[in-house]
């Protein structure tokens, strides 16, 4: 009897550490996904749906090379090329270490090219990074999908259908 109450002891501990770990993840996400929001609100002119303010962005980030935004999501975000390939899978738009990281541009690509591969996150907690199109795979749910704005200092602001 005392091993059955004892090993329900353990059971009722990991699953606290484990709600635990959840719990602050979801938070820091949310504190992360707010950073995003307050970033995009001063870069992009949302009303002309044209304007990025490329001198404030890239004095924020000299690494920003695009801004990505998807209409009917929340992807409104910068995209980055860091000095290591994979350096932004695990730094924020800041260089601050984040579980979340940062879309960034596969390496050697320029962002004026006419194929890009963009990396990201699909963040279970939030709708942070890639979140948004984890269902686009499904016909209906891609058709729900607006334009696609993507602006590079030197080409302007373009969008896709």
């Amino acid at each position: 009897m005392k091993i059955k109450i004892a090993g329900y002891r353990v059971l009722f501990i990991i699953s606290f550490i484990l709600l635990g770990f959840v719990s602050i993840q979801a938070t820091l996400q949310s504190k992360e996904a707010t950073r995003y929001q307050s970033l995009s609100s001063k870069i992009v002119d949302l009303s002309s749906m044209k304007m990025v303010k490329w001198a404030m962005l890239l004095e924020k980030n000299p690494h920003t090379i695009a801004w990505l935004l998807v209409n009917g999501t929340s992807i409104s975000t910068p995209v980055v090329q860091g000095p290591e390939p994979t350096f932004y899978l695990t730094h924020n738009f800041w260089g601050d270490r984040a579980l979340e990281g940062c879309p960034f541009l596969e390496e050697g690509r320029g962002s004026d090219r006419g194929v890009q591969v963009i990396f990201g996150h699909h963040l279970a907690f939030s709708h942070q990074a890639f979140s948004d199109l984890a269902l686009c795979w499904k016909q209906a749910q891609f058709n729900r999908l607006g334009k696609l704005l993507w602006s590079t200092p030197r080409l302007g602001t373009r969008y896709f259908y």
